[in-house]
């Protein structure tokens, strides 16, 4: 998504077709379903890992910034490919609060 925003980005015409698009990714388990009242009866995921998410995508608007991920997410992801997880794309973890949620979190920002 970022690849294809900067491909776009790099072709617009003026500023105003410029896109600019944050992701917040955490990793957990997900309840996947289907809301019955809709009419378009697509799938869809819930729970608290989607929520923090949510949240995580709102934060890149504070931090100036892409992409926010989760620390556990990061640790899960350094298990699979290690070089990708720790190429400098991050900041290293700091510890923040969620709106809507008790406790801390530990997040990485993209830099």
């Amino acid at each position: 998504m970022l690849e294809s925003t900067r491909i776009w980005n790099g072709e617009a015409r003026s500023p105003e077709q410029a896109l600019n698009i944050g992701i917040g990714i955490h990793a957990g388990p997900v309840a996947l379903g289907r809301i019955s009242r809709t009419c378009d009866n697509r799938m869809s995921v819930f729970g608290d890992t989607v929520n923090i998410a949510s949240r995580l995508q709102e934060m890149t608007r504070a931090y100036s910034t892409d992409m926010i991920v989760s620390d556990e997410l990061v640790k899960m992801a350094s298990v699979h490919a290690p070089s990708e997880v720790y190429s400098g794309r991050f900041q290293p973890a700091v510890t923040t609060r969620i709106r809507n949620r008790a406790g801390l979190l530990p997040i990485r920002i993209a830099a």
